[in-house]
């Protein structure tokens, strides 16, 4: 079944092989020289992920770093080899669902249900096609392998050996290094040992919670607690005590929710929970870059998206305790899913980015071990959704996968799917530039400054029409409020259109 699984998943993503390098790729993996260039290998593990003429995004991901540039030195650098690698690892990592389906629901049919759903379906394309979805592959196989590894453990209702107590910390170690979000592992093994662990425990009183405490901390928890605390003293060695983007440089149009302040901050999360569950229930409505336009701040605790993600978290809540209560095994993945689906929305305004399809990774994989609980009981109905879903959401993938194949095609994707999206009209605009089909500009310029009016690069595109048309003295004005509104933004600025460099201008 495993072997099954593996080739069905690297089946579903080969028509990605053929895709360039595009949009974070060129920055993270193309034109890094930690990756492929005279850096040396001690700059994997002491440089931030981003450059930093790049993005002061304190970003520290040297496991990641480090697979991109063995890719380099071991196959080429070739997207292909990148790819092909992403591919393998998406495979590993529904293979790693599949024994933990089994393992925890210990019938076959839960396997297949929860490989098949995971590897086919598109949510999952942001993770596997660009090349820097990579540290979602990572943090998500060693997330798993640390909930295996606990679950095994229980399981045999043995004393763990000390073998097993270093190899779950190597783990977290591994996934706090792949992406900042590993650190919430420690939680998704709490989450095994509040429930399975009673319920896999033989015979003997129940201990009190003193004993409970003592027996936690002198086991596998000591070891993860010094991990957690290791990674934070080297992110600390190279950060000092930046935590996040210095507020200056956050942009509003990058990230909305970080100038937001009251109901805002408070009720957009939830409309965030609720498109996130949206998409992974019924992907009808992906697109590879969501951005202010897209999806927008949540103005009022009544609106519907607010409400069901409250409902959504009152769900979840309800459904762990429950499940914890009367031992049910469908606690373990809905405890997960709390943990990296509903935490991580409460947090977003820390973040330099507003919300992308790839942090669904791990929470996709989730539902897809909740729904094979169902495959144990009532595995003949369950066969046949599985199947006809398996075929659904392979077309949707293979379809979804061809917005990378091209960087004009991502943009492209993108303002069709999001016609008002910030991040979208500014990628065209810029392409659009770049490449000197000014015709189409206006249009797009227009659209830019009537949705995004407080959007410093609204104000550069139209600077660039204006030069592009003689009407040099309003281009100066328009780039110089420009210039202004990204530097009170503390971005780089972009290069003065070259018409307006000429003597008297």
């Amino acid at each position: 079944m495993p072997a099954t699984v593996a080739l069905f998943a690297v089946v579903v993503y080969i028509p990605s092989w053929s895709h360039p390098f595009v949009y974070d790729d060129l920055p993270i993996v193309r034109d890094n020289p930690v990756v492929f260039g005279d850096a040396p290998w001690r700059d994997v593990f002491t440089k931030p992920y981003w450059s930093r003429g790049i993005t002061a995004d304190p970003l520290y991901r040297p496991v990641t770093t480090a697979s991109f540039r063995l890719n380099a030195t071991l196959l080429g650098h070739r997207p292909v080899a990148y790819h092909v690698v992403s591919t393998l690892l998406h495979a590993l990592a529904a293979v790693l669902l599949v024994l933990t389906a089994n393992l925890l629901w210990n019938h076959p049919a839960a396997g297949w249900t929860a490989g098949l759903l995971f590897a086919a379906h598109p949510i999952n394309c942001e993770s596997v096609v660009p090349i820097v979805g990579r540290s979602e592959l990572l943090v998500m196989i060693f997330v798993i392998l640390m909930i295996y590894v606990r679950l095994d453990t229980i399981r045999r209702a043995a004393a763990p050996a000390v073998r097993r107590h270093l190899v779950l910390s190597l783990f977290y170690a591994l996934a706090c290094f792949s992406k900042e979000q590993g650190i919430l592992g420690l939680l998704a093994v709490a989450a095994v040992d509040m429930h399975f662990r009673r319920e896999f425990a033989t015979n003997g009183p129940a201990p009190n919670l003193r004993e409970s405490l003592n027996a936690l901390f002198a086991s596998h928890y000591l070891g993860l607690i010094l991990t957690a605390a290791g990674v934070l003293f080297v992110r600390w060695s190279i950060f000092g005590w930046q935590r996040t983007v210095p507020d200056l440089g956050i942009d509003p149009a990058f990230n909305p929710i970080a100038a937001a302040d009251g109901i805002e901050r408070i009720a957009t999360p939830f409309a965030l929970l609720a498109t996130a569950v949206q998409l992974i229930a019924l992907p009808v409505n992906l697109c590879p870059i969501w951005s202010r336009g897209g999806i927008d701040l949540a103005r009022s605790f009544t609106e519907p998206r607010v409400l069901a993600g409250f409902v959504i978290t009152a769900s979840l809540l309800f459904a762990a305790a429950t499940g914890l209560k009367r031992r049910r095994r469908v606690a373990l993945p809905v405890a997960v899913l709390l943990i990296f689906l509903v935490l991580p929305c409460h947090f977003v305004h820390a973040a330099n980015w507003f919300f992308a399809e790839r942090w669904l990774y791990l929470p996709a994989a989730m539902v897809a071990l909740t729904v094979a609980g169902a495959a144990a009981f009532r595995p003949r109905a369950t066969a046949v959704f599985v199947s006809l879903a398996t075929v659904a959401l392979t077309v949707n993938t293979w379809h979804y996968q061809r917005s990378w194949s091209s960087g004009e095609a991502l943009i492209r994707v993108t303002v069709e799917r999001q016609p008002n999206g910030y991040i979208g009209l500014v990628s065209l605009c810029q392409w659009l530039e770049r490449h000197g089909q000014l015709d189409e500009m206006p249009a797009q310029v227009a659209r830019l400054q009537r949705h995004h009016p407080d959007a410093a690069d609204s104000w550069y595109f139209h600077a660039v029409l204006l030069a592009h048309h003689g009407r040099t003295d309003d281009a100066a004005r328009a780039f110089d409020r420009y210039y202004e509104m990204a530097r009170l933004l503390g971005a780089p600025p972009r290069i003065r259109p070259p018409a307006l460099n000429a003597p008297g201008n």
